[in-house]
C-alpha cells in the first residue's frame, strides 16, 4: 500500500474536512466561525496524512477521521457532543 503524498492531503483532505464541518453544523443549525472550522480542518488533514500511511483495514481510516473531527469540534465549540 502506498502512502498519499503530502500535497494530496493538502489539496484534498483540507477542503473536504472544511466542507464537511460547515455542512454538518449548518444542518443542525449550530454556529461555528471560519477560524475554528479552518483549524479543525488543518488538524484533520494532518491526521489524515498520518492515518493513510498506516497499514489498516479499508474503512478504518474513515472512522478515525470522523472521530478526530467530532472530538476536535467538541473541544473548539463546546456544543453538545451528540449534535456534533
Amino acid at each position: 500500500m502506498q502512502a498519499l503524498p503530502w500535497y494530496v492531503s493538502l489539496f484534498f483532505s483540507l477542503p473536504q474536512a472544511y466542507l464537511i464541518i460547515i455542512l454538518g453544523f449548518a444542518l443542525f443549525g449550530l454556529t461555528i466561525n471560519s477560524k475554528q472550522t479552518f483549524e479543525v480542518a488543518v488538524i484533520a488533514a494532518f491526521i489524515s496524512h498520518l492515518v493513510h500511511k498506516l497499514p489498516i483495514w479499508y474503512g478504518v481510516h474513515t472512522v478515525i477521521l470522523i472521530l478526530t473531527m467530532s472530538i476536535m469540534c467538541f473541544i473548539m465549540t463546546r456544543h453538545n457532543y451528540w449534535k456534533i
